[in-house]
């Protein structure tokens, strides 16, 4: 359990959310992440068309106030290890599904806001730093068997889990992927090392299971202001050309 590896804090605001008077089940959409966890497994295994097929990485761009985080944080609740969701859940549409207990909890979810900055802000690099060090210090706690160097970054370390640790993989919910975007103490360029820094940690990666990602910055602006269109192309999408 840690701030972004497997945390309680999903689970606790998705059940503030279904303690509020006027809460909508969209506990459905679930169905949708699921057919992609369980069809990007069936790839393997299939020939012909389905053959290969990397159905992991989602985008969810809207603009604010249309409920991103709420359902970010459903995910995390429903997926993730780091809380026993059962209690809300049972009562909702997902507990209809032929699928709902096998996935029930059964994740290690990696959950970010971005949108949560340093006490003292003054640098991008506090921003950055801030993330990895929380993440790599979750891995720690989680994986102490496992020896992670100083000098290791977060996807080398999150390489070696999968590699020394049985393999495990993390399902990745990226809440306001592109608030770094707009604030004003970040340079251009610094804006692209962080395009750099998500492509790093989810581009071609064996312990991605998925990753999900909210924001209001359509990928086609991204990639017109803040890099080229080949860089986002081969970050959203892993087969593409580098």
């Amino acid at each position: 359990m840690g701030i972004y590896l497997n945390g309680k804090r999903a689970y606790s605001l998705f059940q503030e959310d279904c303690a509020m008077t006027y809460y909508i089940d969209k506990t459905e959409m679930l169905d949708e992440i699921v057919r992609i966890l369980e069809q990007k497994g069936n790839a393997v295994e299939e020939t012909g068309a389905f053959r290969g097929k990397k159905m992991k990485y989602l985008c969810v761009t809207r603009p604010r106030r249309f409920g991103k985080t709420m359902a970010a944080n459903m995910i995390g609740a429903f997926l993730g290890k780091g809380a026993d969701s059962s209690e809300e859940f049972v009562y909702l549409k997902a507990a209809g599904y032929g699928w709902y207990q096998k996935h029930l909890n059964q994740h290690n979810v990696i959950h970010i806001m971005f949108n949560e900055l340093p006490e003292n802000r003054r640098s991008y690099e506090q921003y950055i730093s801030r993330i990895k060090k929380g993440l790599i210090g979750d891995l720690r706690m989680a994986y102490p068997e496992i020896e992670i160097e100083k000098e290791d970054s977060v996807w080398d370390t999150l390489t070696k889990v999968f590699e020394y640790g049985n393999g495990d993989k993390f399902i990745f919910v990226l809440d306001e992927w592109d608030y770094i975007y707009h604030q004003k103490f970040v340079t251009e360029e610094e804006k692209d090392d962080f395009t750099k820094f998500l492509s790093n940690l989810l581009k071609d990666k064996a312990y991605v299971e998925m990753a999900y990602m909210t924001g209001i910055l359509p990928i086609a602006s991204a990639c017109t202001a803040y890099t080229t269109q080949e860089s986002i192309d081969s970050f959203v999408d892993p087969s593409a050309p580098n």
